[in-house]
């Protein structure tokens, strides 16, 4: 597949980029929540992600996308550059059952940037 891009507007009003690296099974919506975080609005992301899931019979379950009970591995790596030259490179991986994990790899993505501007 084809690498897909996203531009988001930073609050300097001059436009980022966010460059998928490769292809993502994630759809535009789950990315845009994943890079959504507050801590990278002025920064340019080069960022990829997958997630793998799995799921058996449970009771009072219901196996979603991105939701598995048995496996809901999801990966990201991540670039990171900020105007003033502060570059960093994060590989995540989680497996957080039962739920879509994007919010959580966004919050991370906020403590991992404040704890690297020191």
């Amino acid at each position: 597949g084809k690498p897909v891009a996203v531009s988001f507007k930073s609050a300097l009003k001059s436009p980022r980029r966010v460059t998928l690296m490769g292809t993502s099974n994630l759809p535009p919506s789950e990315v845009s929540r994943i890079l959504s975080s507050p801590a990278l609005t002025n920064a340019a992301v080069y960022f990829k992600s997958g997630s793998l899931y799995k799921c058996k019979t449970e009771p009072d379950f219901v196996c979603k996308k991105y939701m598995g009970n048995v496996e809901n591995v999801m990966n990201s790596v991540a670039i990171v550059e900020h105007p003033e030259g502060r570059i960093y490179c994060v590989a995540l991986m989680s497996n957080i059952l039962k739920k879509n994990s994007a919010v959580e790899h966004q919050t991370l993505a906020t403590y991992i940037d404040r704890i690297l501007s020191k």
